[in-house]
């Protein structure tokens, strides 16, 4: 298993060098760590520059979104393994050891989609809670997902989290990919299209810290439900084949529009 890590950064100058380094100090170090600056105006080469670190590659593009930049990393990428990172998030050390343990764990069944928990904090690093919620009262060393769509309930919630997700690159290209075109749920997206591609492992343990931030995307009520409305229409043929997820996934939707509209009526 040779892993590449791939790091999409658009402006993140700040919490950059902490998530460069999360990544090169693993108890089980990465072959390459390839950073994809998506058009940053802050300085981030410079920053890339003072870190140093042996087996960073820097690449850097015109502004295209963080889909196509994690595209670009994995066409330029040499491990048959990409493991996806976040460029204001931060991976425990043993992230890639505990993901690569799950692979041999479960080796007779040969998952090729391995992700894990990761803990949630706000602003202020409080911790929020711990995702992906559907999953949070598993336990054990890592399990095997043979229908994730079910048992992960990825047709209701995205399951995985692109900082947490480590995919060999075959399947990677199978699934085609990110699509460039969504500014959200990139991963709910991809997670669907890998759904059918191969068996999943799932590592309870959070091995990663996400922080929200004021302006984080996480936080874009309205992008957040143009995506969503993108994400049904895109894999409607799977919701349908699902009996009634889709109508239950259409109502979510129409809901949460509800919410957003009576928040700003009351603002």
């Amino acid at each position: 298993m040779r892993i590449s890590v791939v790091i999409p950064s658009y402006n993140r100058a700040g919490s950059l060098p902490s998530a460069l380094l999360s990544a090169a100090h693993q108890t089980r170090p990465p072959e390459e760590i390839i950073l994809v600056d998506d058009g940053s105006t802050d300085g981030t080469e410079a920053v890339v520059a003072r870190l140093g670190l042996p087996g960073l590659r820097y690449i850097r593009q015109g502004n295209a979104g963080g889909g196509a930049a994690r595209n670009a990393g994995v066409a330029a990428a040499r491990g048959d393994w990409i493991a996806f990172h976040d460029s204001d998030d931060v991976w425990l050390p043993h992230k890639l050891e505990r993901l690569a343990a799950a692979r041999e764990r479960h080796a007779a069944a040969a998952p090729e989609v391995i992700f894990s928990a990761f803990s949630l904090f706000d602003p202020a690093r409080r911790r929020l809670r711990l995702m992906p919620e559907a999953l949070a009262r598993r336990r054990g060393a890592s399990l095997l997902l043979e229908e994730p769509l079910r048992e992960a309930r990825a047709l209701t919630a995205n399951p995985i989290s692109t900082q947490t997700l480590l995919v060999s690159r075959a399947a990677f290209a199978r699934a085609g990919g990110f699509d460039p075109a969504l500014r959200r749920f990139q991963d709910w997206d991809l997670a669907l299209r890998l759904a059918g591609e191969a068996p999943w492992a799932y590592v309870p343990e959070p091995l990663v810290h996400v922080a929200l931030s004021p302006n984080s995307v996480t936080r874009d009520h309205a992008a957040g439900l143009a995506a969503r409305r993108r994400l049904l229409d895109a894999h409607a043929g799977l919701y349908a084949r699902a009996g009634g997820a889709l109508w239950r996934a259409r109502a979510d939707l129409w809901l949460r529009r509800l919410a957003g509209a009576l928040g700003r009526a009351g603002a």
